[in-house]
């Protein structure tokens, strides 16, 4: 089995659980989506709307284009059917733009700007392990709001998916 680079691991993933997360949240009533949760984007449907405007975000910064969002959630949320094409039409993206990258290109130092204009730099390993790691932070916000719901959240953890493509 070749041995792949822990960042393309990690986007295929990323890519595998957000795929299994919206099919979940597709079978709930759209009411269930946009209940008020104790949880900081507020309900379901604006927390995973955040991943992806996040990821939008991110995309910007590694092609080195920004984006001019002035918010991390947008003001009139995608439907989940909606999210399930862009979501994984940008993951498929991030997989195929890691897996053109040369070792040095991975290590290589970009240059951003925050939301609130606070200017950073990391490497674009670094930008595409946040990613996996940012999404994977609201999967789990997101399946303590399902549990709040009365619903079982699928298994997204890694070795999940690492078993699964055996």
């Amino acid at each position: 089995m070749e041995q792949k680079r822990i960042s393309a691991l990690l986007l295929q993933y990323k890519t595998w659980a957000d795929a299994l997360t919206l099919e979940a949240l597709s079978r709930l009533p759209d009411a269930a989506l946009v209940q008020n949760q104790n949880i900081i984007f507020g309900n379901i449907l604006n927390t995973i709307n955040h991943v992806y405007r996040i990821d939008l975000i991110w995309q910007g910064h590694l092609e080195r284009k920004p984006l001019s969002f002035d918010s991390k959630t947008p003001s009139s949320p995608d439907s989940i059917y909606t999210l399930q094409d862009k979501m994984f039409e940008l993951n498929q993206w991030f997989c195929s733009y890691e897996e053109a990258l040369s070792e040095e290109q991975l290590k290589e130092v970009l240059s951003f700007s925050f939301l609130n204009g606070e200017k950073s730099a990391m490497t674009r390993e670094a930008m595409l392990l946040h990613i996996s790691n940012h999404s994977t932070y609201h999967r789990g916000h997101i399946a303590d709001m399902l549990y709040n719901l009365g619903e079982k959240p699928p298994a997204t953890d890694l070795p999940v998916y690492i078993q699964s493509t055996r």
